[in-house]
């Protein structure tokens, strides 16, 4: 076909088309989506918006060679290793694809080597002579001839994809790669099975799929295919129910039972609600609810007029009618004489009798007071109360001041008058003794006694807590309940739960709370706030907790110490710092050392988002000379501009982008290279002669420890904290704010912490903080030891009136052996039980006290002077138990 003949009839095929004969602009190194390698396989979907578009004539291919392609297409560079012919393969197309090949010119007239241009949807190939370091581009051409007329959608209305992929059998141009597992120079024979390969140290001893390591690389049948990924190869592997492929025939879980035919094994099916057998139990639906019970699952069942849940809802027969709303569907229901339609049938209570014919069956209407039999039962009026047996219905009645309920409307004598309100009229009214004017004559409980004068009645009167008899029975303030009453010596507002007093009134200086933990210090109660002072200010028998001096979070480190967030364990300065825009390690700098921070200063960071405001795309952020932003300089084996390629020609095998001869320790490993991250794994990962520095196996602070449970440096294990050689397993604790020994608490021993959990630290008093009974608000004991820390030994521990109490013990005149909390109150003017009351519940008959020699001067002819005398000698004698 000439050209012409060939423009017409595409002219024909695309009638809005335009076709030109006009050169490329070689832009398709600018526009190249990445570069192919002997070993690429590539699954991509190109988008209708894509850019990269070549609109010129692609004069090459068969057999529509001169028609203009308008796009989108996809760009790919090629770099030949070797010579000879090399095929690429186009498969699971979605639509007519189209590939070409272009010369390094990249000229779409002129420069256009060979192309594939069949109407197909399945399989495009092309075929060309590849010559060693020439570059080559590789175009996928999505708008191309379809079946039928036009132009057709591949790529014009929609997106299509495709994979690229070299035929294996087809050619020579690309060099054997002896570790990649696959025939690279398509001469039949893979890695060491090729004698190009026969100097390569790794096919010494090749690698057979056997489940041993015949080459001693530390692998076990690398290079063979693990389909599920479990580490074994397919060739060693057997099919297992789990849902996966693990022999990599293809096939998931074969020849295991699929009893629903689902496409998914019975063992790792699970039953859901459909009326199949899911898990091949052999039951349908098992578990499933059926609440009527008839062997079908409520999910699948449906609703009838039965009276039963069918389908599970907790309704019964809804969506059948139900006239009278009895929850009983009108299909199951009855007619009742109820005053409702209750079988649905527009009729109520139907064929129930109507005796006084207002419409209403007898069953549902009720008597009223009218002289009518309006419920059909021969009487008139029943039930209707005659309150007051006149004869005449309460309904007719009228009420009379006669102490009976005339009208029946259970009120007596309403509407006459009723002074007391106690529901009694005043003109059968009599006066009790009750407070209130119950006969209406102006005068309350007149005629009953008033004993205290107050003008309130004996009989209703209240004992009241005021030392005098109001309730006039003879006694003063009896039966009073009593309230528990607790000194507040320190006037805080707390008192001391140890010492209680009974009283009906608030005795001065007591409180009603017991709360106190300290009450001879006003700055410690429930009420205060805990401060960094080694007491336990808030009585809550915690010390310092939630201060600056405190590890609140338990990462061994208190505000003091340098804790940056004492809530949160991760954040401290031992903490490692990861990429999350925080502080963890407490050091004022944000993300340091992550892939997120541009850590050589270059202006460009490791990971995809920068948090610095520096550029991504870094892929060697410790050397400030590589970046995406600097010039690739040939013959130095690093790959400058981090665009995945070495000087342009350089093998680089593990593609960390550094060779041998610029330094790369292990060129078959791609996370070792001169910059590269150092991880725990004993491998020098940064080329530095030195293993796991930095990481948690490696001591970096010297001090002979390293962080994890084992070390790579022959140091030991258990250091917390290991950017301080000062902090270690062998160190001594001090009074800093961190854990120096690395036992999980924080300055314990020193004089800042409360050890025995006292509420008291040595700073703040404790002259034994290994003993709980030793603190400065603990009571003096007699036992040769200073239990508050006053540096006095039992003091206070002495009795001079000899009455067997202290001072210390509630005594309140230890020079007066009458007078003690142990005593009864008599009547001699003074405070014998020490109540701060002097003689009370006494006749106060005068009464000469005893003297300190215990010698009795009692005045004598008194009626209560035996009985006195004789229980005074006998309290006397009475002495605080210990």
């Amino acid at each position: 076909m000439t050209l012409g003949r060939a423009l017409a009839f595409a002219a024909m095929l695309f009638p809005t088309a335009s076709f030109a004969m006009s050169g490329g602009g070689g832009t398709c190194g600018n526009n190249s989506q990445g570069s192919l390698t002997c070993s690429s396989v590539i699954d991509a979907t190109v988008s209708t918006t894509a850019t990269s578009n070549l609109d010129g004539n692609y004069t090459c291919g068969d057999p529509y060679a001169p028609l203009t392609q308008a796009g989108p297409d996809a760009i790919y560079d090629f770099t030949c290793q070797a010579n000879g012919p090399v095929t690429l393969v186009l498969d699971n197309l979605t639509c007519d694809v189209d590939i070409y090949i272009l010369d390094s010119s990249c000229n779409e007239d002129s420069g256009c080597l060979e192309g594939a241009t069949d109407r197909s949807r399945n399989v495009d190939s092309v075929t060309f002579d590849c010559q060693t370091g020439q570059t080559y581009y590789v175009v996928v051409e999505g708008y191309g001839a379809q079946f039928g007329a036009g132009p057709g959608a591949c790529g014009r209305d929609a997106d299509f994809s495709y994979t690229l992929s070299f035929d294996g059998g087809a050619g020579t141009g690309c060099p054997e790669d002896c570790l990649d597992g696959q025939d690279n120079d398509f001469d039949g024979r893979v890695d060491c099975d090729d004698s190009d390969c026969a100097a390569e140290p790794e096919c010494a001893n090749p690698e057979v799929c056997n489940g041993l390591d015949e080459d001693g690389d530390g692998r076990i049948d690398e290079g063979f295919a693990d389909t599920d990924r479990d580490g074994i190869a397919d060739c060693m592997d057997t099919e297992e129910c789990d849902g996966e492929d693990n022999d990599g025939d293809g096939n998931v879980d074969e020849n295991f039972p699929d009893t629903d035919a689902d496409g998914t094994a019975d063992c790792v099916d699970n039953e859901t609600c459909d009326g199949l057998d899911n898990d091949g139990d052999t039951r349908v639906d098992e578990n499933f609810p059926d609440t009527d019970g008839d062997g079908t699952a409520d999910c699948v069942d449906n609703e009838t007029c039965d009276g039963l849940d069918n389908d599970g809802d907790s309704r019964t027969d809804e969506g059948f009618a139900d006239t009278d709303r009895d929850g009983i569907a009108d299909c199951m229901d009855t007619e009742e004489c109820d005053g409702r339609d209750n079988d649905g049938d527009g009729s109520v209570d139907e064929l129930f009798p109507d005796t006084d014919g207002d419409n209403t069956a007898d069953c549902v209407d009720t008597e009223t007071c009218d002289g009518l039999d309006n419920d059909g039962d021969t009487r008139t009026d029943e039930g209707f109360p005659d309150t007051d047996g006149n004869g005449t219905p309460d309904c007719l009645d009228d009420e009379y001041c006669d102490g009976l309920d005339n009208d029946g409307d259970s009120n007596v004598d309403e509407g006459f008058s009723d002074t007391d309100g106690d529901g009694i009229a005043d003109c059968v009214d009599t006066e009790v003794c009750n407070g209130d004017d119950d006969d209406g004559d102006g005068t309350v409980d007149e005629g009953f006694s008033d004993g205290d004068n107050d003008g309130i009645a004996d009989c209703v009167d209240v004992e009241e807590c005021d030392g005098i008899d109001n309730d006039g029975d003879g006694s003063i303030d009896e039966n009073l309940a009593t309230t528990a009453w607790y000194p507040d010596d320190d006037g805080d507002g707390y008192g001391d739960g140890d010492r209680p007093r009974q009283d009906c009134r608030q005795p001065s200086g007591y409180v009603a709370d017991r709360t106190d933990c300290d009450d001879f210090n006003a700055t410690r109660n429930p009420g205060e706030t805990e401060v960094c002072d080694g007491y336990d200010n808030d009585c809550d028998t915690d010390v310092d907790e939630d201060t600056e001096c405190s590890d609140d979070d338990g990462d061994g480190f208190t505000e003091l110490g340098g804790d940056c967030n004492d809530n949160q364990s991760t954040f401290n300065p031992a903490s490692p710092e990861v990429c999350d825009g925080a502080n963890q390690d407490c050091d004022n700098a944000v993300d340091e050392g992550t892939e997120c921070t541009d850590d050589d200063g270059d202006g460009y960071c490791e990971g995809p988002t920068c948090a610095d405001g520096s550029l991504p795309g870094d892929c060697s952020d410790g050397d400030y000379d590589v970046n995406p932003g600097v010039t690739e300089i040939q013959g130095n084996g690093i790959d400058d501009d981090c665009d995945g390629s070495v000087d342009g020609q350089i093998t680089d095998p593990d593609g960390d982008g550094y060779t041998a001869n610029a330094g790369d320790c292990d060129p078959s490993n791609g996370y070792t290279y001169p910059g590269a991250p150092e991880v725990p794994d004993n491998v020098d990962n940064d080329c530095d002669g030195r293993t796991d520095e930095g990481t948690a196996r490696y001591d970096d602070d010297g001090d002979g420890y390293c962080e994890a449970t084992t070390c790579s440096d022959n140091s030991q294990p258990g250091d917390c904290f290991d950017g301080d050689a000062s902090v270690s397993p062998a160190d001594a604790e001090i009074d800093n704010g961190i854990d120096d020994d690395c036992d999980g608490f924080v300055d314990e021993g020193t004089s800042r912490t409360d050890d025995d959990e006292d509420g008291f630290s040595e700073e703040a008093g404790d002259c034994n903080d290994a003993d709980p009974y030793i603190a400065p608000d603990l009571q003096e004991e007699e036992n040769g030891v200073d239990d508050d820390c006053d540096g006095l030994v039992d003091e206070g521990f002495s009795d001079v009136d000899g009455d067997g109490v202290t001072v210390e013990e509630g005594d309140c005149d230890d020079n007066e052996g009458w007078v003690s909390p142990n005593m009864r109150e008599v009547c001699d003017g003074m405070d014998n039980d020490c109540d701060e009351i002097i003689d009370e519940d006494t006749e106060c008959e005068p009464v000469i006290p005893p003297t300190n020699d215990g010698k009795c001067g009692c005045q004598t002819g008194s009626p209560a002077a035996p009985w006195l005398a004789l229980g005074l000698l006998t309290l006397l004698r009475r002495r605080r138990q210990d």
